[in-house]
């Protein structure tokens, strides 16, 4: 179960709640607690729930086959995770604290490291002051 921030209470499909009880888009309620973007806001049982059924009705590789570009192709050497400008500008404005805190945790990744800034640079290619 989640928890909704706002009122307090557990869900299991977090953004349809966002939406018809506070108004508020899941983007908006991400932003304004600072969550990542790729945080789900659905639990891990009813995601199951959607790839069951995204396996049974397979009109997914029809819409695949018809788009025209992605960012890469199975295999491809070299890939590397994508990060929204909005993602990388909150890690940036909470780049002093995150180096001044002793635990040295990195926001993306949740992994404690003794150079954080380091690992930021390389693993993510976020630049700090």
């Amino acid at each position: 179960m989640l928890v909704c921030i706002e009122c307090g209470k557990e869900f299991k499909h977090l953004g349809s709640h966002l939406w018809h009880c506070h108004h508020i888009l899941a983007r908006d309620y991400k932003a304004k607690y600072q969550l990542d973007l790729n945080h789900p806001l659905i639990t891990k049982e009813i995601r199951e729930k959607q790839r069951k059924h995204a396996k049974k009705n397979e009109t997914w590789k029809e819409n695949f086959k018809k788009s025209v570009r992605y960012r890469f192709t199975k295999g491809t050497k070299g890939a590397k995770k994508y990060y929204s400008d909005e993602t990388k500008n909150r890690l940036k404005k909470q780049s002093k604290d995150l180096l001044n805190k002793p635990s040295k945790l990195c926001p993306v990744c949740n992994i404690k490291f003794n150079n954080l800034a380091v690992h930021l640079r390389e693993k993510h290619q976020l630049k700090y002051i």
